[in-house]
């Protein structure tokens, strides 16, 4: 533990994560991330979380300041943000009868069980009240976090379907597809998703394909006057399968790859070092 103490709940969190205390995972903080131009187009910040919170397996919500209360009135009505919402509020403030308690909480509660919401106990993380954690039990704290984000994720119910009005969805399909060429370019990949029938514009496209890149499914290279899209994580994004039993994806993978390999040099570039970073965190 660091000499000087945490100033809140999400700062302890943090920097046990950073420590590795907790199971490793590709941790986010929302203020690390730039939702607006250059970098994408989002109109507002509430917009970005949405479509971030379809690709994440929870999002973590210390309610412990103003900012967060509003955080959390916002959250709660935002389906796509709530049904993988997992808040975690001090004891004396979750009894209290108070707009936070019933309000968001409550459709919370509702909505998505008891899970959906960790008490931190202040006697049972021996601390006088929730601003002095000069005594804190730490792994009473990690334990208690541990089993309710591990319970958390165990209710969350999957959607498996593909609907194309859903930006999870589309923006799993995209980067599938891009797994499956290995580097596209802009215009390429918008003809695919339109001969799939996914009605997207270029600005909600560029918006999903920056979500991929801050979530590390994807990395963006511009080499001369071309910018690819490349596939940045050997895991698949989505499942595609073939109607055309007389290929696999594997061998289809491969034969384009050759390819890419005779006949475009710099995007077969942009592959082989994508390949390469895989290799190294085998």
């Amino acid at each position: 533990m660091q000499s000087i103490l945490p100033l809140s709940f999400r700062d302890l969190f943090m920097r046990l994560e950073a420590d590795r205390i907790f199971p490793p995972a590709h941790y986010l903080m929302a203020e690390d991330i730039n939702a607006f131009f250059p970098a994408a187009n989002y109109r507002d910040i509430l917009s970005l979380e949405r479509d971030l919170a379809q690709l994440s397996d929870l999002i973590l919500l210390f309610s412990e300041s103003y900012g967060s209360a509003a955080e959390l009135g916002a959250f709660a009505i935002s389906e796509e943000i709530a049904e993988r919402l997992i808040v975690l509020v001090d004891d004396k403030n979750f009894n209290d009868n108070s707009f936070v308690k019933l309000g968001p909480l409550q459709i919370l509660a509702e909505r998505y069980g008891d899970s959906a919401i960790c008490v931190l106990h202040l006697a049972h993380l021996e601390m006088e009240n929730a601003r002095d954690f000069s005594g804190i039990n730490i792994n009473n704290f990690t334990d208690l976090v541990n089993h309710s984000m591990v319970d958390r994720r165990r209710n969350i119910k999957e959607k498996s379907t593909f609907s194309k009005n859903v930006n999870g969805h589309i923006l799993r399909f995209s980067v599938g597809i891009i797994q499956l060429y290995g580097a596209l370019d802009f215009d390429e990949l918008h003809i695919i998703l339109m001969d799939f029938q996914v009605d997207i514009s270029t600005n909600d496209l560029h918006n999903l394909l920056h979500c991929a890149k801050i979530i590390g499914w994807i990395a963006i290279e511009k080499l001369g006057t071309r910018t690819f899209f490349v596939a940045n994580i050997e895991k698949k994004a989505a499942s595609l399968p073939f109607n055309n039993q007389s290929i696999r994806r594997k061998e289809f993978e491969l034969i384009t790859r050759a390819f890419w390999k005779d006949t475009d040099a710099v995007r077969f570039g942009c592959i082989s070092r994508a390949a390469a970073g895989f290799d190294q965190n085998v």
